[in-house]
């Protein structure tokens, strides 16, 4: 039996309802899938989490605290330097996803966001 296609984001990303077969599991093509309330459209987990610290706290001397939470400081933007996108250690995705709302317990913390991508959604 194969997956029955549910949508298609774009040229490189769909959406197949069905059991990933073990060899996409292995490589890593298999994602899990959410759906995104009320719009009901899907949102894909990347695997990254933004985390926001109180202005006056720098997001990079936080780094040992992160890693003990099982995540490393992916990216700090120039112009945000409070904040942060990180990966879990591990880089699989489930990892950032179950650990997430560990990272409020680091001190200092305003908010924590799992990064999803989700089709263009085009006002009209």
């Amino acid at each position: 039996m194969s997956a029955k296609l549910v949508q298609k984001l774009d040229d490189n990303f769909a959406v197949f309802q069905g059991p990933p077969s073990p060899s996409d599991l292995a490589e890593g093509i298999a994602l899990p899938v959410y759906r995104a309330e009320p719009s009901g459209s899907f949102a894909i987990p990347t695997g990254r989490v933004w985390v926001r610290f109180k202005k006056g706290i720098d997001a990079a001397a936080k780094d040992v605290a992160i890693a003990r939470a099982g995540f490393h400081l992916e990216e700090s933007p120039r112009w945000a330097k409070h904040a942060a996108w990180l990966r879990a250690g591990s880089g699989k995705i489930a990892d950032a996803l179950s650990a997430a709302h560990s990272l409020v317990a680091l001190g200092d913390v305003e908010h924590v966001e799992p990064q999803m991508l989700m089709a263009v959604a085009r006002k009209e």
